[in-house]
């Protein structure tokens, strides 16, 4: 499936209190491609945002991710830019999985 049909799957866990200038923070889904557990974090006082996999989240339309890391690196940081707009991020994702493409995104982002 080409990248232009995969759905976004980035939503804001925790607006930003207007007395705020922090960075927004993007959290990157688990191994299991669901970002519950970062809907369990008390308030970090800041914009947050996770990415859930695509994979997961849209049933027997999409399985995979052909082009591995990179591929989903590419369409994180492009459903990134297109919620957030350009500008510094704070950019992380769980150990078990998720710090993986989040490091690939921060070198896509630095590219770029």
């Amino acid at each position: 499936m080409p990248s232009d049909d995969i759905p976004d799957t980035i939503s804001e866990v925790q607006d930003a209190p207007s007395s705020r200038t922090s960075l927004p923070l993007v959290l990157i889904h688990d191994g299991g491609g669901t970002v519950f557990n970062y809907w369990t974090l008390g308030p970090l006082h800041r914009q947050m945002f996770a990415i859930s996999d695509p994979a997961f989240d849209s049933g027997a339309e999409w399985k995979g991710w052909d082009g591995g890391l990179k591929q989903m690196a590419e369409l994180y940081c492009n459903m990134i830019r297109k919620e957030i707009g350009e500008g510094k991020i704070l950019l992380g994702g769980k150990c078990s999985f998720g710090s993986h493409p989040s490091t690939s995104a921060s070198l896509h982002i630095a590219g770029s």
